[in-house]
């Protein structure tokens, strides 16, 4: 299983260097409580409306995992989406699969921005003559158009497993390249995350 998730991380990273890509600039804090504790299993749920946007997240940050080091868990593998679960069914799930924290993605905000490119001028010589040289020029212009991209604000709690309180919180804002897709987005933002929980000391 593991081996066809690395593989579909691939596929996804090609897919983002043929469609756009996107940065992510993230803020993060790590709890005072955490007291140098680490994970190594964690439950990754994103809170995203659309039922595509939320797969495709989820399966990218388990393509993360590190195996002996950390893991990634989707909630959609063990929490049917169109399912309500009691508060028993729920922590008996996350006990089986020792499940240690939650990590939760969520859009706060998102939109497009229009940009302009300067057009570039060409002059060609149109008539020469062998005395004179060249005895008229013509002007063409090319690009100057406009494109339109997208942006998008995130945030990220990592919820400790047996206390139920935040332990990381984290902010983004990702920028997408012209032709990135929401998706593209999404996945600039999970990475950065698992980079961010790597660099505060909450995953190794």
């Amino acid at each position: 299983m593991l081996r066809k998730w690395i593989g579909s991380y691939l596929a996804l990273v090609v897919g983002v260097a043929i469609l756009g890509c996107a940065r992510t600039k993230m803020t993060s804090m790590p709890s005072p409580d955490l007291g140098g504790r680490a994970f190594r299993n964690i439950m990754v749920f994103a809170n995203f409306s659309d039922l595509s946007l939320r797969l495709d997240a989820e399966l990218h940050l388990a393509a993360a995992s590190v195996p002996g080091a950390h893991r990634f868990f989707p909630s959609h593998q063990l929490f049917f989406p169109g399912r309500v679960y009691s508060q028993e069914e729920v922590a008996s799930t996350l006990r089986r699969n020792g499940i240690e924290a939650t990590l939760v993605i969520s859009t706060s905000n998102a939109g497009t921005k229009t940009s302009q490119s300067d057009p570039t001028y060409t002059t060609r010589c149109t008539m020469w003559s062998t005395n004179g040289g060249c005895q008229e020029t013509r002007t063409s212009a090319s690009g100057g158009e406009s494109a339109v991209t997208l942006w998008a604000q995130f945030t990220a709690q990592l919820f400790d497993g047996t206390t139920g309180k935040a332990v990381w919180i984290a902010s983004a804002s990702t920028a997408g390249s012209s032709g990135a897709s929401a998706k593209t987005l999404i996945r600039s933002m999970a990475d950065k995350s698992v980079s961010q929980l790597f660099a505060d000391g909450v995953i190794r």
